[in-house]
């Protein structure tokens, strides 16, 4: 029942169950302490779960996962990194888990991505290296957000290393991140070079790898580049995907080829029309719609009767 209750956010039903775990004197039972712990911090109610965690006479890893986890999820990542180094003094049972006191792999990417969110370098490689010690490092879960944490902290050349030393463990989403770090910093001629790197290590390239490398042919800009990327999409076939597809008009534009903008938008139904609209959180006009005839989008307005086109649309329309 507290599962449910974290799935719809139901804290008012929670806080009663909270309750009769209480009077029915359950809350030494850690697994029940847990779930309540999950339940509180995936509510928002991030002071209840810290006073639970507080006062519960046994916690675990998954304890401290929860918790850990719930001040990261809101955005109080300095609070998570300090949890995190006092697992070390909490007397876990050394038999019971594999890491004995020590933040299992989970642990350690939150803590990861928390320096990338704090854009606290120093700790970063601090958590690293422990990574390192406890033979972490190289799996694609911790892995990946090491990786993650150097690019978007503008370190290429530690993120690079980091993805070389995975080898074949190294996922796309790995890539993903090295990728999106060279993006975010402003280097788009680095960004195309590791997708050249990615897709030459026979690495799937997903809806995220085709959208973060067109925003970078948007910032050189690169026609050329923009249509190569565009010819492995359909290779791939991801130009149906409304991710994807938003992103190659939007790169064409950016590299002056309106034209092919045009014909790439022009193959949408009006259904994927409106998605693009949402995705680009583009506004409708009051009384504007669109109609596809004959594989074209037409645009037209209510009451306009200037061109026969719409005339018949709308005497067709109110002929049904």
């Amino acid at each position: 029942m507290l599962a449910v209750c974290s799935s719809f956010s139901a804290i008012d039903e929670g806080k009663q169950l909270h309750a009769q775990v209480v009077k029915m004197q359950y809350l030494s039972e850690t697994a029940v302490g847990n779930a309540l712990l999950t339940m509180y911090s995936k509510c928002g109610m991030i002071e209840d779960a810290e006073s639970l965690f507080n006062s519960l006479v046994k916690r675990n890893v998954v304890s401290w996962s929860a918790n850990i986890n719930g001040f990261k999820h809101h955005r109080d990542f300095e609070k998570a990194i300090k949890l995190v180094c006092l697992m070390r003094e909490d007397g876990i049972d050394p038999n019971e888990y594999i890491f004995s006191i020590d933040p299992n792999e989970y642990i350690f990417s939150i803590a990861l991505a928390s320096c990338a969110s704090m854009k606290n370098l120093d700790i970063g490689r601090i958590f690293h290296a422990q990574v390192l010690k406890k033979g972490m490092a190289l799996g694609d879960f911790v892995g990946t957000t090491i990786v993650d944490m150097y690019s978007g902290l503008g370190e290429a050349g530690d993120a690079e290393k980091q993805l070389k030393e995975m080898g074949k463990s190294a996922s796309s989403a790995s890539w993903n991140a090295h990728i999106a770090g060279f993006v975010h910093n402003e280097k788009a001629e680095e960004a195309i070079e590791a997708f050249v790197d990615m897709v030459k290590n026979d690495k799937a390239c997903d809806e995220f790898t085709y959208s973060i490398i067109l925003k970078a042919c948007s910032s050189l800009p690169s026609l050329a580049t923009c249509e190569q990327i565009h010819s492995w999409m359909i290779k791939a076939k991801f130009e149906s995907n409304m991710h994807v597809g938003s992103s190659l008009i939007e790169a064409y534009n950016k590299c002056g080829s309106v034209e092919d903008a045009e014909k790439v938008f022009s193959q949408k139904s009006s259904a994927d029309v409106r998605k693009l609209m949402t995705v680009k959180d583009v506004a409708k006009e009051p009384g504007c719609s669109w109609i596809e005839t004959n594989n074209r989008i037409y645009r037209f307005f209510s009451h306009d009767q200037s061109c026969p086109r719409n005339a018949k649309s709308i005497s067709e329309t109110e002929a049904k």
